[in-house]
């Protein structure tokens, strides 16, 4: 466009620029001052115009100025008109005198941009657009009403300006709206395409996101949907047409719309109900905005090339029933008679709902497939019945019973189906069979343990249920509670009822009510472990609530007092400790896992391995000694052990370090590449980044119990393990623990007395150590307990 205003380097002021607040993402009136009426509120808005706009013009230029003050004139006669119709006035001289004023306000800008060819109403249209296309929903939907209010009263009084103009403005709240609709209605779609290969239904719900998006277009355009059956299709009426515009625009700009290839596969995702409601939404109706002739010949190319691909898929399933022998090949045959238990209803449904032809001769192929399932006997099953999946199986008894088929086949897959369901839940039953047993004899430690066991096992058998048929099981946290709480019924219900009240008897006493709610107390502390650990603890605390509930429906209370009033022993907190990583104590306090120290930990580590040590020769020898010096250092003060395949642990020891080097050499079967890449961290140096971050005033993560940050300040105690493991990778748990020790406030120098044997601080990390690489193989794990002194 030719410059028009000041030098050729200058931009003039788009015809479009928004003012004031006008370009915030929805039009907002100014907070009223009172009684401020919405001609006030806008009038208001529009006087903080002031320099902003001079900023995008050439600075000292009169044209350039005069051109700014005529835009601005003319939008603020454009707010005057749409503040009087939002305010409900029908005063047609009053609109009729906005509307000139707005005309003589406009000289300037016609006279500066006469090559432009701007005419007023395409000028008015301009700026009308600027404020209706910010307007928030509600004001557009009280637009909408109060614009039918003024067009009435201005075609009573005649006033042909304030028809036209009122008019134009009609037509720019409906392109404004159907603008929004467009973009609703095109993220919905591209949502259904993503949802189609979990099937119509997936496909549907997307979908009727697009529906919704088109039933609040037409409130916002005044179109009532009062419930009867021409309002029910007016939204698929409207996504047509949207449908229409995205299919021509994506042909031409595939980022805009929906190209050819993926509207059709959006038909075919939709159910035929669907279709056919699309297809009949507009007949006999004039369209609202544009024809919809492309999408309805896509559409029925797309219902009838359905119906086609239906017909064949079919014959196609009712010929390989005919030629596939079950006895040889169940999988094959089960999958053939569950597609077409699926897909003859489909082709039926297809078929009805768009009125086409009917097929006999198909139909007479589909009546011989089902006589021969008809005639289908379980011997010619029974061998073949363990290559079925579970889901295979569910779906094959599925399709029978859909299509019809009863008898002695479908009770062998319905008893088959039970026995799968049963088998699952053997091994997390047994465990927990093997927990009650010991929770009856008082066994609480060797209880804890097999209960994890069944926890641990517990997510497979639910997979495997899920996949017989119990879908809702993996619904989240309350399908698995659902699924826990089924596996403990069928437990107990192996139990006699002797059993049963033995082990009521003994959870009736208040230390296992006290270690149900612990658990669940750990639990939740150690949510944000870097593994399950705290996640399996929490489920053990729902089942042993589920468990004492479930006791207490079964077998009638006694008036007897249980006679084990003993508090939780020592053993049963080691067992927790080792269930959790951190260490738990009588009371009930556990160490507390921060996060703080593990970006010090990796920055150190990253550091180590950066500049790695050679081996270090010591004094008076003349070879290397095969180790960095800070492993030589440290094979005396730290404790190295090396972990057979067994489970058997062995320190190293001896009196020199050439000898504890030799061990670790040959026990662990090191080469000398990874014993000396072995040396660069297993040392006390690996926990430089950890005790950096907890012994700084500002960033320690321990804080007592009133929030004062604190140092432990104490002896370390570190260990190193290295073990092979499966192919002969190479691993290291490294573990470092600070006990006893003292709080220090670092700002004061004071000292917090803490129970000295059961607070501390814990840290462990495994590596894996090969091909020249150090990996964290586990992540690092910090915690620390602050337990006061009694006193």
């Amino acid at each position: 466009m030719p410059n028009k205003v000041g030098q050729a380097n200058q931009t003039p002021i788009a015809l479009n620029q928004p003012f004031a607040r006008h370009s915030r993402q929805k039009y907002q009136w100014v907070p009223p001052l009172e009684p401020r009426t919405p001609f006030q509120r806008i009038k208001h808005a529009a006087s903080s115009l002031g320099t902003r706009i001079v900023d995008v013009l050439r600075p000292n230029s009169p044209r350039a100025s005069d051109r700014v003050g005529s835009l601005k004139a003319a939008d603020k006669e454009m707010v005057k008109l749409l503040a009087h119709v939002l305010d409900g006035a029908t005063d047609v001289p009053t609109m009729a005198g906005t509307i000139q004023q707005f005309s003589a306000s406009t000289d300037h800008v016609f006279h500066t941009d006469k090559d432009e060819n701007v005419a007023l109403a395409g000028l008015m249209d301009i700026r009308a657009k600027v404020h209706i296309e910010h307007m928030s929903l509600q004001d557009l939907q009280t637009l909408t009403t109060r614009l039918d209010k003024a067009i009435e009263a201005s075609a009573a009084s005649d006033s042909k300006d304030s028809l036209q103009v009122l008019g134009t403005l009609t037509g720019i709240r409906r392109q404004v709206v159907r603008e929004q609709a467009s973009r609703a209605v095109l993220e919905a779609c591209k949502a259904t395409l993503q949802a189609s290969p979990h099937g119509p239904k997936a496909a549907a719900d997307q979908f009727d996101v697009a529906l919704r998006a088109a039933e609040r277009a037409l409130t916002n355009l005044g179109v009532p949907l009062d419930g009867s059956e021409a309002a029910k299709s007016r939204p698929y009426a409207l996504v047509k047409e949207i449908l229409n515009e995205l299919l021509k625009r994506g042909d031409l700009q595939p980022k805009d719309g929906l190209p050819r290839e993926s509207m059709r596969a959006l038909f075919k995702a939709l159910p035929s109900a669907t279709q056919s409601e699309l297809l009949a939404s507009d007949k006999n109706k004039k369209p609202m905005f544009n024809d919809t002739g492309s999408v309805d010949a896509l559409l029925k190319d797309t219902i009838a090339q359905q119906w086609r691909d239906l017909k064949q898929a079919v014959a196609d399933h009712c010929e390989a029933v005919g030629t596939t022998n079950p006895s040889a090949d169940l999988p094959r045959f089960s999958d053939h008679v569950t597609r077409l238990a699926r897909q003859w209803p489909a082709l039926q449904e297809h078929t009805a709902q768009h009125k086409l032809p009917g097929d006999r001769p198909l139909e007479d192929q589909v009546s011989q497939a089902l006589a021969q399932l008809t005639r289908l006997q379980p011997e010619q099953l029974q061998a073949q019945l363990g290559r079925l999946t579970p889901e295979q199986l569910v779906d094959f008894s599925t399709a029978l019973r859909s299509l019809g088929i009863e008898g002695d086949c479908l009770d062998l897959l319905s008893a088959e189906i039970r026995k799968g369901k049963r088998e699952s839940l053997v091994t997390p039953g047994n465990y927990l069979l093997e927990a009650c047993n010991h929770l009856s004899l008082g066994q609480m430690p060797k209880a804890l343990e097999w209960l994890a066991h069944a926890i641990d096992a517990t997510p497979a058998a639910l997979e495997t249920n899920a996949a017989f048929g119990n879908p809702q099981w993996k619904k989240g946290a309350e399908g698995y509670t659902a699924f826990q709480n089924h596996l403990i019924k069928s437990a107990l219900d192996r139990l006699d009822e002797k059993e049963l009240a033995r082990l009521h008897a003994s959870l009736r006493a208040p230390r296992f009510a006290e270690l149900a709610s612990l658990l669940q107390q750990i639990g939740f502390t150690l949510e944000d472990m870097p593994d399950p650990k705290g996640d399996r603890i929490r489920k053990m605390g729902m089942a042993l609530e589920t468990l004492i509930t479930e006791l207490d429906r079964r077998v009638k209370s006694t008036s007897t007092e249980p006679t084990d009033d003993q508090p939780l022993d020592e053993a049963t907190f080691e067992v927790l400790s080792k269930l959790t990583g951190v260490r738990v104590f009588p009371s009930g306090e556990m160490g507390v896992v921060y996060d703080a120290p593990k970006a010090a930990f990796q920055r150190n580590l990253d550091a180590m391995l950066a500049k790695p040590a050679p081996g270090f020769t010591p004094v008076g020898q003349k070879g290397s000694s095969g180790v960095s010096e800070a492993m030589y250092v440290d094979l005396k003060r730290s404790n190295y052990v090396i972990e057979y395949p067994n489970d058997y642990s062995e320190p190293l020891f001896g009196n020199t370090e050439a000898f504890r080097i030799d061990q670790l050499r040959t026990n662990a079967e090191l080469s000398a590449d990874e014993l000396l890449l072995l040396s660069q961290v297993a040392h006390q140096g690996l926990w430089a980044g950890v005790i950096a971050t907890q012994s700084s005033p500002q960033d320690s993560p321990i804080r007592l119990p009133d929030g004062t940050p604190v140092n432990l300040v104490g002896q370390p105690k570190t260990t190193f393990t290295v073990r092979r493991g499966p192919e002969g990778r190479l691993f290291v748990r490294c573990e470092q623990e600070l006990s006893p020790v003292l709080a220090l406030d670092p700002a004061t120098g004071n000292t917090t007395a803490l129970d000295m044997v059961k607070s501390g601080a814990w840290f462990g990390v495994e590596l894996e150590i090969g091909k020249g690489q150090v990996q964290v193989s586990k992540p690092l794990t910090c915690s620390y307990a602050l337990v006061p002194a009694a006193a």
